[in-house]
């Protein structure tokens, strides 16, 4: 899942990362560049906070939208259309029973928001 946020958002929060702080008073970055951070199984050297299925990852203040990329495992079918709005803890999709390797296999959202093209954002 790739948060992007829109021109000039507020700020970013994330529940799994309590130390990060966006949009920071003071003098600005250079024009051009951009800070990254990678989260690998709730590195302990980042502090991570591991998250729970459908739990809130977190939220934008003033604009927003999630893109999700993703590789579909053997079987994945969504279970929701181009168009329609979802809900937090909505099942997006998954994989029928015995393919993909995870017989329970549900994808579901962690955002309000609304499916464009097979894709999940935010209104």
């Amino acid at each position: 899942m790739i948060p992007v946020g829109a021109t000039n958002v507020g700020s970013i929060i994330l529940n799994f990362d309590l130390a990060l702080r966006t949009n920071e008073r003071g003098k600005p970055p250079p024009v051009g560049t951009y800070t990254e951070a990678r989260y690998a199984a709730a590195s302990p050297l980042l502090r991570g906070q591991p998250l729970t299925p459908a739990q809130e990852m977190g939220g934008f203040c003033l604009g927003s939208t999630i893109v999700l990329v993703f590789e579909a495992p053997v079987g994945f079918e969504f279970a929701v259309q181009a168009g329609q709005k979802i809900k937090v803890g909505e099942r997006m999709g998954g994989c029928r029973e015995g393919q993909g390797g995870n017989p329970k296999g549900n994808m579901t959202a962690v955002d309000d928001g609304r499916v464009y093209g097979g894709r999940c954002g935010s209104d």
